[in-house]
């Protein structure tokens, strides 16, 4: 193998090029991205650069001393098999043939019609997204934001702390139900009170002014600016005409080496793959910054010939009214919900038990017990739920001794 193209310059696409050059691929690597700035973190995006405390979070790279040919501004616009190589088409016309391709294109969000007619709807994905939000929000105003996952739930608290008056509509009864489900979701309203930020749930948008939108009970709510986070759909419009095979949502089917399913020698990894799991007996497509990372390492390992399967225990986190939220593992609704302690509290922890054994573990300002609870599902320990169920038990004494299995 002489020749790589990783699309994109992502944390996934920064992963995989660095991965293969510390891995000793001494070959021709390029690494393409459709963003004219040099690689950043996107994590910081909603917090610290939305609030103004940094500009971004540059990705070391260090593309000069690796040997990376990094194309900042090339987008990708096709995929095609040539002859016994891939042939990449970028925007400005130029083809670049690779003996195996990393796609890490990401994924972008997903547009609300509804919001067509409002003036100043904001996204956030990109750090121009993020810089155009920060010029804006330069004094207090009326903010909408759609919806109450991750995204939604830090811009609202990133722009309460500005002193934006805050309106937050989610089409679900409770914030973040569709990840945990409603009992669980309940448990974060009261973050929405203390910062000053109204809920306005089951409810959708299905008019807009230009300073107002409506919603379907006739609620007028006023709005200088709406933030959209419903969610995000894997970039891979860009692979029709290469017949890659894609799921229902457009990810790339890749096997558990990450190579594609339909087309030998191309791989996808971060927010545009989705892989099988041995480990919860499904496929996953993780949109998260702990996978992106990952999986650009197997990925790189994998093209070079080192059979490395990937089954991590999926983990994520995020900051949001002035708390740390830590999720790790995978659950379903199957699973049966436990709490670890009282979530009244300031702190608090629960988990979803299935067969016996943990799923996944949920922790708000409790960082020790992740470390442990990570650990622990990566070694696919056998936990003493009784022990779990009661948080003065540290969770590493809640499975038995080595010699004791």
């Amino acid at each position: 193998m002489d020749s790589v193209v990783v699309v994109g310059a992502g944390l996934g696409g920064v992963s995989t090029a660095k991965a293969l050059r510390t891995k000793g691929f001494r070959g021709t690597l390029t690494l393409l991205g459709d963003e004219s700035e040099a690689p950043y973190d996107r994590p910081p995006l909603s917090k610290d650069v939305l609030l103004g405390t940094i500009d971004h979070q540059p990705l070391a790279l260090d593309a000069e001393r690796f040997g990376i040919d990094l194309r900042a501004g090339v987008e990708a616009v096709g995929l095609a098999r040539a002859g016994d190589r891939w042939a990449v088409r970028c925007g400005n016309g130029e083809e670049i043939r690779a003996d195996r391709v990393v796609i890490a294109t990401g994924a972008h969000p997903i547009k609300l019609r509804a919001l067509d007619a409002h003036p100043n709807v904001y996204s956030l994905r990109t750090l121009q997204d993020a810089h155009g939000l920060r010029g804006v929000l330069r004094r207090p105003m009326d903010v909408v934001v759609i919806g109450a996952g991750w995204i939604g739930a830090e811009v609202a608290s990133a722009a309460a702390a500005i002193g934006c008056t805050v309106h937050v509509v989610d089409r679900e009864t409770a914030p973040q139900s569709g990840t945990f489900g409603s009992e669980v979701g309940r448990r974060f309203l009261p973050w929405y009170g203390e910062a000053g930020v109204e809920l306005l749930l089951g409810r959708q948008v299905v008019n807009t002014g230009a300073r107002h939108i409506e919603l379907d009970d006739g609620t007028v709510v006023p709005a200088e600016v709406i933030v959209s986070g419903v969610g995000v759909a894997p970039s891979t419009s860009w692979l029709n005409s290469a017949s890659i095979e894609l799921d229902r949502r457009g990810a790339v089917l890749v096997d558990r080496y990450l190579e594609s399913i339909s087309a030998p020698g191309v791989y996808a990894v971060g927010d545009c793959a989705s892989y099988p799991t041995d480990r919860y007996s499904t496929r996953l497509r993780p949109e998260h910054w702990t996978n992106a990372q990952q999986s650009g390492a197997a990925a790189a390992a994998n093209t070079l010939g080192h059979a490395t399967a990937y089954d991590p225990v999926p983990y994520f986190w995020s900051k949001q009214f002035g708390r740390m939220l830590q999720y790790v593992g995978h659950h379903d609704h199957q699973d049966t919900l436990v709490w670890r302690s009282d979530p009244a509290n300031p702190d608090w922890s629960a988990y979803w038990v299935r067969r016996g054994q943990p799923t996944a573990f949920l922790a708000v300002n409790r960082p020790r017990e992740v470390v442990d609870v990570r650990r622990l599902l990566a070694q696919s320990a056998p936990f003493d739920l009784a022990r779990l169920a009661d948080e003065a038990n540290p969770v590493a004494t809640c499975v038995p001794e080595p010699s004791a299995r």
